[in-house]
């Protein structure tokens, strides 16, 4: 059985691959079946050259590539058969690495050191199963959950002996078909000594909306297993469905601290953080996880961009003018970085990333006319191909920008994305993540328009001073006001006291006559009048910068 086999030993001790290649040798196994790298960047280009029916590979890499990446990458990516055997090998025993393994579940897990009658026991114990139940996982990797139920309920001979794996398949199944009553009836008949039936029932629960007792489930397993990553994956879910976005962050914080080798909690906490509007925290999980799965499939050039874009987004939504200055220039210092050392012409899906960042910027920053002119540009752009975070930053900007249709186009295109998940943290933290942005971008609309309203009214009232600062933070808010740029300009051409510098609001004004002169609305002799104070501006600072130089 094992002799027909293609091998690859990944692992970073060119000792432990000779003595891996010699175990297998004495197993009986061909030299010239047997490919082994102490690479884990060649390991992934091997595997996706070739079909390997074993795959023996080291849990701790001296790379940022570890075995969870790898294996991460082979299931995601289909790279093994069906039947296909994942063992991992590790001589670090301690929890944390314990508790990824019950995470991430490869087919088998030794710690070295191993003796070779007990690496070959349980290498055929694997093969033989695997091979037995080879039709089911065919189906199971086409997502063809209906055809896996049928085949249990009419099992072959060979399958008998595994029926423990095909009750936790089929309770899965069940779940992924949405047959939520079917499965807590499955899993209430199920041996409740075991822990997987108990958490099966949870989610089932939760798939019926009834949170509260699936949470009360979960507790009482965390009670008797306070370790146990998957007692709490479920629990932190459960809460995040109730919306409790505080407490689902504290537990996600929390299993990873139990369990902290997977990298792709780190979105769903980055996710959490920014929902919560933490997106200063948020930017340090994103660029964390960018950092650990470059090289991988994992990695997205749009999603590391979109790491530094939380820093737009921290200033964005409030803070001090000194502190919004400061994390604006983080975040062109580093996206400036990220996108110099590119050797490669971008893909126009990067290119649509970087020019949603800069249209930002520029909005904050009160070029106007530059995010616009971006805005039409990535009009144009072919938005499908987009990923999730680039697609909720446009409609971020359409919807602030006023531009409809642009923003709801992207609502879609960003939910269809969420449905393609596979993991479902993740898909759940995306689904509230859209739903936020959206009410975001409401909200600040909202407040805009009522702050732009409470400006004319104090202008109109004399009270110019508090009107000029309520209307620079409406403007910031929702930019394409005509009423509010011609009320900025006018109060602009007063010269009030302020606290902003002359060439801030030199750029305020800048921007207020082109969204002024570029509304319909506006009649000629109202732009004539809306340049003529535009240039009486200008020739204030300029005066004012004259004196300052001639004092100095």
């Amino acid at each position: 059985m094992l002799g027909k086999l293609k091998y690859l030993i990944i692992d970073d001790s060119s000792s432990f691959l000779a003595l891996a290649r010699s175990i297998l040798v004495q197993a009986g196994i061909s030299n010239d079946r047997i490919t082994a790298t102490a690479d884990s960047h060649k390991a992934l280009r091997l595997l996706h050259q070739t079909k390997y029916d074993v795959v023996l590979c080291d849990y701790n890499m001296n790379c940022n590539i570890d075995g969870g990446l790898i294996l991460d990458e082979v299931r995601q990516l289909q790279l093994q058969a069906a039947d296909g055997v994942f063992l991992c090998v590790t001589g670090d025993n301690t929890r944390d690495v314990v508790n990824h393994f019950i995470e991430m579940e490869p087919d088998d897990y030794l710690t070295k050191p191993f003796r070779y009658i007990d690496f070959v026991k349980r290498l055929t114990k694997v093969v033989k199963r695997k091979q037995a139940m080879k039709p089911i996982l065919q189906a199971l990797a086409k997502r063809q959950h209906q055809q896996v139920l049928d085949m249990i309920h009419a099992p072959s001979n060979e399958l008998k002996p595994y029926r423990g794996y095909l009750n936790r398949i089929h309770g899965d199944c069940l779940l992924r078909l949405q047959k939520h009553q079917q499965a807590v009836e499955f899993f209430q008949r199920q041996n409740q000594k075991l822990i997987w039936p108990k958490l099966g029932l949870s989610q089932a629960l939760q798939g019926l909306g009834r949170f509260d007792e699936a949470e009360v489930i979960l507790k009482t397993l965390l009670n008797n297993q306070p370790n146990n990553p998957q007692i709490h994956r479920d629990l932190a879910t459960c809460i995040m469905l109730k919306e409790e976005y505080p407490r689902a962050l504290s537990q996600f914080e929390e299993l990873n601290e139990i369990s902290p080798a997977n990298p792709l909690r780190q979105v769903v906490i980055a996710n959490l953080c920014s929902v919560l509007g933490h997106y200063d925290q948020a930017a340090v999980q994103f660029e964390k996880y960018a950092l650990k799965v470059k090289g991988s499939h994992r990695y997205s050039l749009q999603l590391h961009i979109h790491s530094y874009q939380c820093l737009i987004f921290a200033a964005l939504n409030g803070g001090e003018p000194q502190q919004r200055h400061r994390l604006l220039t983080q975040a062109k210092e580093r996206l400036l970085a990220l996108r110099n050392p590119l050797e490669q012409p971008l893909d126009s899906e990067s290119e649509a990333c970087f020019a949603a960042a800069s249209a930002l910027i520029a909005l904050l920053e009160g070029n106007i006319e530059i995010c616009f002119a971006l805005c039409s540009r990535l009009q144009q752009a072919q938005l499908a191909n987009l990923n999730f975070y680039t697609l909720i930053n446009l409609c971020t900007l359409f919807g602030i920008c006023g531009m409809t249709e642009e923003f709801q186009h992207c609502v879609k295109l960003a939910s269809n994305c969420c449905e393609k998940n596979d993991d479902d943290d993740l898909l759940v933290s995306q689904i509230k993540l859209l739903k936020h942005r959206q009410l975001e971008v409401q909200q600040r609309l909202s407040s805009g328009s009522t702050l732009a309203e409470s400006c004319l009214t104090q202008y109109q009232g004399g009270q110019f001073e508090l009107a000029l600062k309520q209307g620079i933070e409406a403007f910031f808010l929702v930019p394409f006001h005509h009423r509010l740029s011609l009320a900025l300009l006018e109060l602009l051409a007063l010269k009030l006291e302020t606290s902003h510098e002359p060439n801030q609001l030199q750029a305020i004004a800048k921007s207020a006559l082109w969204v002024y002169l570029n509304d319909s609305r506006p009649d000629v002799d109202q732009k004539r009048k809306a340049k003529a104070l535009y240039q009486q501006i200008i020739e204030q600072v300029d005066n004012d910068s004259n004196v300052v130089c001639q004092a100095g």
